[in-house]
């Protein structure tokens, strides 16, 4: 059986991408022994892939690291004959669409990627020399996924000519929406991680909202430039902050989901 080949090279819990990933696993558990992971041991998709008994190989990458990206590449290539092996390459994240081209190229096998972020961002996420690799590299892949409209217009805005094609994220099942005995509408926050993300937009919208019936509920695990955001916005008697939490149980306490 010819298996498929995911890159993923974020250490550590990740963010949205690595949910992603995991709730793709366990859809696709009937299916395990048609996909491998090529991941970094410390990445906890890597732990939630082995306990669902996928096959695991590690690649000791770095985030951005090409030097130590190289190396790591290079040493997994030696380990491992691909040709006989995989039928398809495909890169999670932006961040390693080249290596998944590599290996495509290498093995003569169709290779793949994932975009979920703006490619070309106003805000330092990705460097110059990022930004072109990206963009190059995927003019070059066989294929590349785009997980919304938005991030699919967005490349055309940027002049990318190849086609993309868009699989939107999904959520897990939630439990049912309950009648409830309050009239107050619960909005749910969850991206209070990192600025670019909005967190800044919420101390206006909730002073402009104080008076209606309206309870606002955070989610998330904030870093040092969020926290003072966070922390003020708490002191308004209808802000709550659950800190990091399974997005099941984020969800049911949320009517609508602000993003």
């Amino acid at each position: 059986m010819k298996r498929t080949l995911i890159l993923l090279g974020s250490h550590g819990h990740g963010s949205g991408a690595e949910r992603v990933l995991e709730y793709l696993l366990a859809g696709a558990v009937a299916q395990r022994d048609a996909i491998c992971l090529l991941a970094p041991a410390s990445s906890s998709v890597t732990a939630f892939a082995r306990n669902l008994g996928y096959e695991w190989i590690p690649w000791e990458c770095d985030h951005d690291g090409l030097g130590k990206n190289f190396r790591a590449f290079y040493k997994f290539l030696r380990a491992h004959e691909g040709a006989s092996r995989f039928g398809l390459v495909h890169s999670w994240h932006t961040r390693h669409l080249e290596w998944a081209w590599l290996l495509g190229r290498l093995w003569k096998v169709p290779c793949s990627g994932t975009i979920h972020d703006d490619p070309c961002p106003t805000h330092e996420h990705f460097g110059a020399s990022r930004k072109w690799i990206i963009r190059s590299t995927a003019e070059r892949l066989d294929g590349v996924v785009a997980v919304s409209s938005a991030i699919a217009d967005r490349c055309s805005e940027l002049g990318w000519k190849r086609p993309l094609v868009t699989i939107r994220n999904g959520l897990p099942d939630a439990a049912p929406v309950r009648q409830k005995d309050s009239l107050v509408l619960r909005l749910g926050f969850l991206a209070t991680t990192v600025l670019w993300k909005g967190v800044t937009l919420l101390p206006e919208l909730v002073r402009r909202t104080a008076d209606l019936p309206l309870e606002w509920h955070l989610f998330g695990s904030p870093l040092p430039e969020t926290v003072p955001f966070v922390e003020k916005l708490t002191l308004a008697s209808n802000v709550y902050f659950h800190g990091r939490v399974p997005l099941e149980e984020a969800l049911s306490h949320t009517d609508v989901l602000l993003h």
